[in-house]
């Protein structure tokens, strides 16, 4: 039984349901890696918390076809009132989201991906913490893990700032660089966003981190991480590799995400709107990086095309981009000259090595 969080207060004082969906890719239809490697590790991570009963793991099944649903069925038996299981036909990662997005019921939500997991201790202390507050949006650090590689890092995506404080947005926007691996959101804010995450397309968790910021009044930054992201899979989204194999799903997201901001700008207001512009240009940053990784003229053709939707559709701000970095200043200096000498000098840094100060971004993203 799940209590409903306008009841919370009425029923048991401190108890809040959170409800977690756990998304699975389809391991045939869209080529990407088995989640049966790694769905058990991700499932057990919630279910050996001493939290267990606060939470609600719902896990949605994308089309798989490899073992992760005779996996999760398996679980579900063993935890009939913690595993939650929604079967569906394959539409991609964004309709896992959107899915969840409809069907959520509990008062917070967070999106954990199925070759990910989450930290006993860290996912014990967050619901502790939200038994506590009415926040909409708590952050906290995440460790990045590479499956080749023995050693972790913490990313903390807020500076200068108070641990355990609630703030305003507006009032600490400029420190803050929110990935999903790091969000846990009220369900009625993503709710107010509806489902509107682009299907059938990878890359969407831009849009989820960044369309329910207009939505958004208070956050807290809490000082422990709770979420493990791997990477070093050449399978993953965001590999060179499929960066550049899915670089028109990658566009599709950028220009979604532009259209989104320019209609909501007036909500957005000055702290928010900087906030959500600095994010769209890194990711139009480390997509010019990636057409540099194709051929001149399929690069050429693209990158102009591309270039020029920026101009007609975004504002001055986003289409000038990151002030910072090589490869932003490259493609200010090519726009001066309608892109004439791109190709040759490509071709030169092609040649000499150069596009190693072009390496695509594998971490954040996916």
């Amino acid at each position: 039984m799940f209590i409903d969080s306008d009841d919370i207060k009425k029923v048991i004082p401190e108890v809040v349901k959170i409800r977690r969906h756990i998304h699975m890719y389809p391991e045939i239809s869209e080529q990407e890696y088995e989640t049966s490697k790694y769905i058990k590790k991700c499932l057990d991570s919630f279910l050996n918390s001493k939290v267990l009963e606060y939470l609600e793991v719902i896990v949605v099944n994308d089309g798989s076809e490899d073992k992760t649903l005779e996996i999760v069925k398996e679980y579900q038996k063993r935890y009939p009132n913690t595993i939650y299981l929604v079967d569906k036909k394959n539409e991609g990662h964004g309709s896992t989201i959107n899915k969840s997005i409809q069907t959520a019921t509990g008062k917070y939500f967070k999106v954990v991906d199925a070759d990910d997991w989450v930290s006993k201790k860290g996912i014990e202390k967050l619901v502790e913490f939200l038994k506590t507050t009415d926040c909409d949006l708590i952050i906290n650090p995440y460790i990045e893990t590479y499956i080749t590689e023995l050693s972790e890092k913490v990313i903390i995506p807020y500076k200068n700032v108070e641990n355990n404080k609630i703030y305003m947005f507006d009032k600490i926007a400029q420190n803050l660089d929110i990935p999903m691996h790091s969000m846990t959101l009220k369900t009625s804010i993503i709710k107010s966003v509806g489902p509107v995450i682009d299907e059938n397309c990878f890359y969407v968790d831009m849009e989820y981190d960044l369309y329910p910021i207009k939505y958004v009044q208070t956050i807290c930054c809490l000082d422990y991480p709770v979420y493990y992201y791997l990477l070093g899979n050449q399978e993953q989204s965001v590999s060179k590799k499929n960066m550049v194999k899915r670089r028109a799903q990658r566009e599709k997201v950028i220009k979604s995400l532009i259209k989104d901001y320019n209609s909501s700008y007036n909500i957005l207001g000055k702290s928010r709107s900087d906030y959500v512009a600095t994010k769209i240009k890194y990711l139009i940053y480390t997509h010019y990086k990636m057409y540099m990784y194709l051929d001149l003229k399929t690069s050429y053709n693209e990158i102009t095309e591309f270039d020029k939707w920026l101009y007609d559709n975004a504002n001055e701000d986003i289409y000038f981009g990151l002030s910072r970095g090589l490869v932003m200043k490259f493609i200010r200096g090519q726009r001066k000259i309608s892109f004439k000498l791109y190709k040759v000098t490509l071709k030169f840094a092609q040649l000499f090595g150069f596009l190693k100060i072009y390496k695509i971004d594998d971490g954040m993203y996916k």
